[in-house]
């Protein structure tokens, strides 16, 4: 199964399922339309595949410095190249000025051991800081 044509979504009973859109997604299964999430096609330093919504932890700077992560990554998809990318958003704990804060990279040059998954925007609304 090709990763790209891969999706998730929770349900309304609030798991998360994964589908292939090439086959479909069962007709008795309820999703929330508006957590529907497409797959990048790369995986984490875990092997963990990462989707569009999955919040990321950074393993190099401005993301972790001097062994503190000050940033995280949430995983976007930018309209305007048409690609995924990663908006940086500062953690609420950090103690850094916050000037890398907002900034939408691409995915291009990927090195899967610089990231890893620690969750999504829809069950992890504590680390998200305000709305864009």
């Amino acid at each position: 199964m090709e990763d790209r044509y891969l999706f998730k979504a929770k349900t309304n009973n609030g798991k998360w399922i994964e589908w292939n859109i090439l086959t479909g997604i069962p007709h008795d299964i309820n999703i929330i339309n508006s957590t529907i999430c497409q797959c990048t096609g790369l995986k984490d330093k875990n092997n963990n595949l990462i989707y569009e919504n999955d919040i990321l932890d950074g393993f190099t700077y401005p993301y972790m410095s001097d062994d503190v992560h000050n940033y995280y990554a949430e995983v976007c998809w930018c309209n305007n190249i048409p690609t995924f990318g990663i908006y940086t958003q500062k953690y609420p704990e950090s103690k850094v000025s916050g000037i890398s804060a907002g900034m939408t990279e691409l995915m291009e040059d990927w090195n899967p051991n610089d990231w890893e998954v620690i969750g999504n925007i829809f069950d992890n609304e504590e680390l998200l800081e305000s709305e864009r």
